[in-house]
């Protein structure tokens, strides 16, 4: 069942109320050719710092290939579905109160406009 406009915009005012904290998205770029170490490439951060509401605490997926449930991640982050392409893409993480985490999945919700990204710690 799809929301209404009415019901859209009652959810959009609520996040915006809601998304209280920042994160910080940064991406890492490695340039020139090294050895097989890494030696001799240039890594280069560049952050982009995004509005959030921030979920801590484990959460379990189905996992087909073990038969049952594992715990996936620790965190999991809210965002306007506009800033869901900044945690999409290779060689990323997101820094939280000064928490390092890896990305694992990025899943929009278009009904409300959101994305729910699911974080592990690094």
């Amino acid at each position: 069942m799809n929301l209404s406009n009415y019901q859209k915009a009652i959810l959009q005012d609520k996040r915006e109320q809601v998304l209280d904290e920042t994160v910080k998205v940064w991406t890492i770029t490695k340039t020139g050719t090294g050895n097989i170490y890494g030696q001799g490439k240039t890594e280069t951060k560049a952050s982009v710092t995004i509005s959030a509401k921030v979920g801590w605490g484990s959460f379990i997926e189905k996992d087909e290939r073990s038969g049952g449930f594992i715990e996936e991640g620790d965190c999991r982050i809210l965002v306007s579905l506009s800033n869901k392409s900044a945690f999409e893409g290779e060689n990323k993480y997101v820094e939280v109160d000064s928490v390092n985490l890896n990305i694992i999945q990025v899943k929009p919700v278009k009904d409300t406009a959101e994305a729910v990204i699911l974080c592990r710690r690094r």
